[in-house]
């Protein structure tokens, strides 16, 4: 049996990710020197965090929303 699931919330996540690492790093005096994760973690604002604020190696694809689909233009159309 098939079960419906809640859309993926992309901020939430991403979110919830920034406050365990800071919480780690708080109460245990850890923090991870890289991070993997999926593109929906892929995102500018994720990666300048972690790169710049939390210093952490981020091995994450980049959301890449160069194609655009809602009628405004992408990346390709611009020489």
């Amino acid at each position: 049996m098939w079960t419906l699931r809640r859309p993926l919330h992309r901020i939430e996540e991403t979110e919830a990710t920034k406050v365990m690492v800071n919480r780690v790093e708080e109460r245990l005096g850890v923090k991870p020197a890289h991070l993997i994760g999926d593109t929906a973690y892929g995102t500018g604002a994720m990666l300048g965090w972690l790169v710049n604020d939390k210093q952490i190696e981020p091995h994450i694809p980049v959301w890449d929303k160069s194609e655009r689909e809602d009628g405004t233009f992408s990346s390709n159309d611009f020489v």
